[in-house]
């Protein structure tokens, strides 16, 4: 094995709500209802002086930190619309997870309160931040009847990662983290994961290190959902028969699937998958047996405790989950929102199950399996990576 060191089923309510809303290539156009009508006007006068007076002192404040682990040049030019809208500037930085874990550590370490607000996957957000006393519950923050109103959701609800309600999904992205060079593996070559044990692709195969956060680790634990956790480590014991090839770089990983160096990626970044089918790479995401997942990517929502501009990052985490900044924000990172009225124009088809097609909703529950999976991986695969 060659290593690269760079880098429950849905209930049936939400599988016929996200399949009815996302069938098809066609827009489906926002219709306001008439409960939301209703809980707009429903104490309108409360929220309307509660938002005037935080947009009031977030603008004194002038200023907003974000840390990401998403796409920093999209953060930025969603984040750009919001100071146009705001006049409030906003720092942008963009990181892996441990490494923001770190440098936020190192700030309170030191007395300094640095970030306001958070952009990242939900392992992250979960397991990395929210354990260490980070990020604050997001009741009190979400002030606008448009975000609070369980109506927007595609869920039905608002779309809390975890139970506690410290973070939220931003985007609701359907992802198949299997992909094959469409000019390299024909049609019905591989139909399922279990097909990559098939000798047929031995060496042929690269895959996300599944040791750390990220791709790998997050396709075992949706296979976990589907196999559970001892099948899922006997699945990966088979694959190690196959000379895999592993990377941590998720863009190395797509690119050389692309240029033909491997015919499959396992674990792959869905952000990146789909940028490259816009290029006109010759790749695409394997329509599998298994089915896939929803989950935010790397666009999940935290807001920070001893923040130190606690008013603008209020405004921001409201306008980022509004309709406006949801469709900025989609249309820049080119995936799909999770509200009712996100806009689906210049997003991939790819983010969007087909019809029939299983798919797991990513949860706390499967947040903590990666964990698990974690170890798994480094028990299976660890004497070899060292």
């Amino acid at each position: 094995m060659k290593t690269y060191h760079n880098r429950g089923l849905v209930s049936l309510t939400f599988l016929l709500l996200f399949s009815g809303m996302y069938a098809g290539n066609t827009p489906v156009p926002f219709v306001p209802m008439a409960g939301c009508a209703l809980a707009l006007e429903s104490g309108r006068g409360n929220w309307q002086q509660k938002w005037g007076d935080m947009v009031a002192a977030a603008k004194k404040e002038g200023n907003l930190s974000v840390y990401t682990t998403a796409n920093g040049a999209d953060v930025r030019k969603t984040s750009a619309a919001f100071t146009e809208k705001y006049g409030i500037k906003v720092d942008v930085l963009s990181a892996r997870g441990p490494e923001l874990v770190q440098k936020m550590e190192t700030q309170r370490s030191a007395g300094m309160n640095a970030v306001d607000v958070v952009i990242a996957g939900g392992t992250n957000l979960v397991f990395l931040m929210k354990p260490k006393g980070f990020l604050d519950k997001l009741e009190e923050i979400l002030i606008l009847p448009e975000v609070t109103d369980p109506k927007v959701w595609i869920s039905g609800s608002l779309p809390y990662i975890d139970k506690d309600h410290y973070a939220l999904n931003i985007v609701a992205a359907f992802t198949r983290p299997l992909i094959k060079n469409t000019t390299l593996v024909k049609e019905g070559e591989v139909n399922s994961y279990r097909a990559l044990t098939n000798p047929r692709w031995k060496g042929k195969i690269v895959l996300n290190d599944p040791t750390i956060p990220g791709g790998g680790n997050s396709v075992l634990a949706f296979l976990a959902s589907a196999w559970g956790v001892e099948g899922t480590r006997e699945y990966l014991r088979q694959l190690m028969k196959q000379d895999l090839v592993v990377t941590r770089d998720p863009r190395q990983q797509v690119e050389w699937t692309a240029r033909g160096k491997y015919e499959i990626g396992l674990g792959t970044n869905g952000e990146v998958v789909g940028e490259f089918i816009q290029l006109g790479a010759p790749i695409y995401p394997v329509i599998a047996a298994e089915g896939g997942e929803i989950n935010s990517l790397t666009y999940g929502l935290g807001v920070v405790n001893k923040r130190p501009n606690p008013h603008a990052a209020t405004v921001y985490a409201n306008w980022v989950m509004s309709r406006e900044g949801h469709a900025i924000l989609a249309k820049n990172a080119r995936l799909p929102g999770s509200r009712v009225d996100s806009p689906r124009e210049g997003i991939p088809a790819i983010f969007y199950p087909q019809p029939g097609e299983k798919f797991y909703v990513a949860t706390e529950e499967s947040f903590k399996r990666q964990q698990e999976l974690l170890k798994v991986a480094a028990d299976v695969l660890g004497p070899i990576l060292k």
